[in-house]
């Protein structure tokens, strides 16, 4: 079940911190967490410098094998890719507001002022043991004058305030108050560049209604919090009907090791594997998704997460091309 706390965190020196203790507490002010207390990483606070032919290892993490950065400032910081695997999708000109600084997708390695700085690098990215030099490329940033580290073709970022942190692991950013980008972060895989995720649960969570609905624990690393999930009546027994833009709008319910669930049967669990190889959850057959345009749930006088965070702003709409509809599931939990 999704833990529902006070955020008690504190928000002392928000200005003169890297945004990530900012995009890490408006997370927890969201899901109901205490606010980690991070500090500013050294690379930020001394300035930094634009890292040359930056070297990408592999590393072990609680979720699998990962990528992470092998050389710089910024050595042993994870790494991190966006299912909406594009420049325009996370850039660095679109200023939002989140807990009233601004905020931008991406940025600079050393931006105080970017949620996901890119991974950078003067010179061609460097394999470090475990990583396939094949796959590692760059892309040109026309918005930050920079050349970003790709692997197996997607885009690299920053997120953690430390070396071995794998803080942003699971995060999805829908809407306001949220930054609102729309989407899905996972770790990296050294061995083909696919999203890790780690083993997650499924769960229930309860609704304002007294009803039980299904949903996936996220945001693992700072703490967990239970996701609202969907079916799509487009969708068949055991295969997904939902790809491209479809899976970018109501992203699929992954996991890169052998999933889990709490309350509920095991029996009722299951995986498909989808066109692009990538593993996703079934629950009694059907392939589970998450939406990209959920609504977090705020008291408005408090500004303190309701229980739950989110009821499934999705519920009922159109799939592609108005083929079929998104549900929550009701379960008797």
């Amino acid at each position: 079940m999704a833990r529902h706390e006070s955020f008690v965190g504190t928000r002392t020196s928000a200005l003169s911190r890297r945004v990530l203790s900012r995009a890490v507490a408006a997370v927890a002010v969201i899901t109901g967490f205490t606010a980690l207390v991070v500090s500013e990483p050294a690379a930020a606070s001394n300035g930094g410098s634009k890292s040359t032919d930056t070297v990408i290892a592999a590393e072990s993490s609680p979720y699998g094998k990962v990528l992470a950065v092998g050389s710089g400032n910024f050595t042993g910081y994870s790494v991190y890719q966006f299912d909406r695997n594009s420049v325009s999708a996370c850039n660095a000109t679109t200023v939002v507001t989140v807990m009233g600084h601004p905020l931008t997708c991406a940025g600079p390695e050393t931006d105080t002022n970017a949620d996901w700085p890119i991974v950078s690098t003067v010179g061609k990215p460097v394999a470090g043991k475990g990583v396939n030099p094949k796959l590692l490329g760059t892309t040109y940033r026309r918005d930050l004058k920079e050349e970003q580290v790709t692997y197996a073709g997607k885009l690299l970022y920053l997120f953690d305030m430390q070396p071995h942190q794998f803080t942003g692991v699971n995060f999805i950013e829908t809407v306001l108050p949220l930054p609102p980008w729309h989407g899905l972060w996972a770790l990296v895989s050294p061995k083909d560049g696919s999203q890790v995720t780690g083993s997650i649960t499924v769960t229930t969570q309860t609704q304002p209604t007294g009803g039980s609905a299904l949903a996936a624990d996220m945001f693992q690393g700072v703490g967990t919090t239970a996701v609202i999930v969907y079916t799509y009546s487009g969708d068949t027994k055991g295969h997904s009907n939902c790809s491209g833009a479809c899976a970018l709008e109501w992203p699929p319910v992954l996991s890169s090791e052998v999933p889990h669930v709490s309350g509920l049967p095991s029996s009722t669990l299951g995986t498909i594997k989808r066109s692009d190889g990538r593993t996703q959850i079934t629950y009694e057959g059907h392939p589970l998704y998450f939406y990209s345009g959920e609504v977090p749930r705020l008291n408005p006088s408090t500004g303190n997460p309701l229980d739950p965070v989110a009821i499934g702003s999705g519920n009922g709409l159109s799939g592609p091309k108005h083929k079929g509809t998104f549900s929550i599931v009701a379960v008797n939990a």
